[in-house]
């Protein structure tokens, strides 16, 4: 019940916001298939790549702990199913 709180009327959202080493992304998918991330510097430039299998109507929690030392600044993070796509705004501290 915490999560659905946490994602309100979204399907998708990223947090916290701002983050230091790791953060957390937590998504309800339309439908089932594979899901792919990136992790995108403000150039665009992809730090991380991530495919992972999602199920229509099941809330998912991934963990992102990086393991390269990012800079301070913003970043996106780009979700994409077969159905939907969205880019979300980090903020690293």
């Amino acid at each position: 019940a915490a999560y659905n709180q946490l994602l309100g009327n979204d399907w998708i959202k990223v947090y916290p916001v701002p983050f230091l080493q790791s953060f957390n992304l937590l998504f309800k998918p339309s439908i089932t298939s594979t899901a792919n991330l990136q992790l995108l510097d403000v150039s665009g430039k992809i730090i991380m790549k991530k495919s992972v299998p999602v199920i229509a109507g099941q809330l998912q929690l991934l963990d992102f702990n990086l393991s390269q030392p990012l800079s301070t600044g913003v970043y996106f993070l780009r979700y994409s199913d077969q159905k939907e796509s969205k880019t979300l705004k980090l903020l690293k501290y």
